[in-house]
Order: C-alpha cells, then sequence, then structure tokens
C-alpha cells in the first residue's frame, strides 16, 4: 500500500540521538517520493489535538514518533473518527519501552519502520476504554500503577527505563497498597493489584496475559492476590522469568466490561501514564483504528 502525503506527530523529548533517528526515516521516505510534514509536540494533550486534526489535512498516513504514551494520545485523536473516514496509523518507535511496536511485530530500525509505511498491510486493532480515556495496550491499578504514579516526566527523561526500575526496587519496601474489589462481567473478584491487557506484552517484551492479542474486541485481566513487598517481588521476578501466568496465586480471566473499586483516588495507569483515579470502569472494543503492519 503506497501512501503519498505523510504526516509524523513527533514527541522531542525523546533527546537528540532520538530526533537523528527521526530524521533519517523522514529522509527514507522522501527519498522515495513521498511528501512529509513534522509536527512537534510542546505539551501533553498536543498529539492528541494534532491527530484529531489531521483529517481536514489531506494526509494518507500518520507516523507516531515516539513512546507508547505518544501513540495512546495519537490514536485517541484518530479513534473519534468514523472508521471508513479513519486515517491509518504507522509507528516510529522512539519510546522508553516501545510496548506496542514489540506487540505488532514491528523491528526497530528506521529502514524496516519506513519499509512499513511504503509497503506494510493494514489491520483493525481494537482498544479499550479507561472510563473515557482508550488505550491500546494494557491498563493497571495497584502496584504498576503507583510506580508509574512516581516515576516524574523528568526522572524519565533523564534516566529512561532505569527509573521505572528504581521506583519498582523502593516500592517493594515502602508501598502499602489497599486491595480492590474487581467486578468482570458481573462476578466479583479480590486482587492486590490487576493488571487489565489489550495485548500480551507489557512493558516492553515481557508476558503478562499470553493469549491476549489487540485484534480481538476482549480483554484478558491478570488478577494479583497476594499483598506485599515480597509478593511484588515474586511477581516481578515471575514476570521476567516468563512465568508470572503460571503463578497459583495469578488469575488471568476473559471479560469485556470491568469495575474496579478501593480506596478513593487510587491511580489507574494506562499505556504507561496516569489516566484516571478509582473507581472506575474498564470496556473491550469500545472503539477501533487502523495500524499499518509488517508486510
Amino acid at each position: 500500500m503506497k501512501f503519498q502525503k505523510i504526516l509524523i506527530i513527533y514527541n522531542p523529548t525523546a533527546g537528540w540521538r532520538r530526533r537523528r533517528k527521526l530524521n533519517g526515516f523522514v529522509n527514507l521516505l522522501r527519498s522515495s517520493g513521498c511528501s512529509v510534514s513534522v509536527l512537534e509536540t510542546t505539551a501533553r494533550g498536543d498529539a492528541e489535538q494534532f491527530a484529531m486534526n489531521c483529517a481536514d489535512m489531506k494526509i494518507d498516513c500518520v507516523v507516531a514518533a515516539g513512546g507508547d504514551g505518544t501513540i495512546n494520545e495519537i490514536m485517541n485523536g484518530l479513534a473519534c473518527h468514523d472508521i471508513n473516514k479513519q486515517i491509518p496509523l504507522a509507528i516510529l518507535p522512539l519510546g522508553t519501552a516501545n510496548v506496542f511496536a514489540f506487540e505488532i511485530g514491528l523491528n526497530l530500525s528506521i529502514k524496516k519502520c519506513a519499509d512499513v509505511v511504503r509497503s506494510g498491510c493494514l489491520k483493525k486493532v481494537h482498544l479499550g476504554t479507561v472510563d473515557n480515556r482508550l488505550f491500546i495496550q494494557m491498563a493497571g491499578v495497584g502496584f504498576d500503577a503507583q510506580v508509574v504514579s512516581d516515576v516524574s516526566p523528568p526522572l524519565k527523561r533523564r534516566f529512561g527505563k532505569l527509573a521505572y526500575v528504581w521506583k519498582t526496587l523502593v516500592g517493594f519496601f515502602r508501598y502499602r497498597l489497599p486491595t480492590y474489589t474487581v467486578s468482570i462481567d458481573g462476578i466479583i473478584h479480590g486482587a492486590a493489584s490487576v493488571v487489565v491487557a489489550n495485548g500480551h506484552f507489557y512493558g516492553g517484551k515481557f508476558v503478562c496475559a499470553p493469549q491476549a492479542s489487540v485484534f480481538e474486541d476482549d480483554l484478558k485481566v491478570c488478577i494479583f492476590k497476594s499483598q506485599g513487598g515480597w509478593n511484588a517481588f515474586r511477581y516481578a521476578l515471575g514476570l521476567v522469568r516468563g512465568r508470572l501466568p503460571y503463578y497459583p496465586d495469578v488469575e488471568v480471566i476473559s471479560g469485556k466490561y470491568l469495575e474496579i473499586d478501593g480506596d478513593i483516588n487510587q491511580p489507574a495507569q494506562a499505556d504507561g501514564d496516569i489516566v484516571a483515579n478509582l473507581p472506575l470502569s474498564i470496556e473491550a472494543g469500545s472503539a477501533t483504528i487502523k495500524v499499518l503492519l509488517p508486510a
């Protein structure tokens, strides 16, 4: 599939090395005859607004150049348009974890990413919703949401993945989190933490829910049943070792509609950003977007 007019929405907080990668990507597209324009974000929400407005710009394809948070904003903007009028989304992964890029099998080299824009295949991706906010990969309440909440933007820019590693290690000793009540399609469960997977990758190439897929319209809900720092450490170790779904105190349940309650104002994250506070609802398949995948 050939696209002539391409808009790149770029998050410049990625740093000068990633800007050099962006420039190489732009040159590859232009050398193949594409018309390429770049819009840079300056504040949170810019990428979503740019994506909402691009329907009036006669664009053939939008490229998200950034991390999972940038992709989240852009797909929230694109999804507000009717599916028949939606502009396809392509990815240039420039973020900390690049989870969605791994999910769709995207090679991180700029040449491979440019090849996807020039000759990739379109596929419909199903999105989840946390309250009124769409997410593409995963959402969470409990330990992981607290870590995300504690990693400030300056800390993330300076240390990248190490910022999350550090806050996770600190959290094993410091966090005293409440329990949560989770209703999954009307059935009540208790949980120490919850991860709601739309795709099967989490935090990079780690797997919480092997059966989850962004191409299906349901969610896989990971219920972590044991509290405390030691159990949080066990879960983290299981995630790294690829054994987490097989722990006896971890349950993975398919569902389409969830309600999560607990201590009021506990944070919830989606695609690596804090998007809501308890109590909240999460719904599967409430919107779709068209995404370019490797051929």
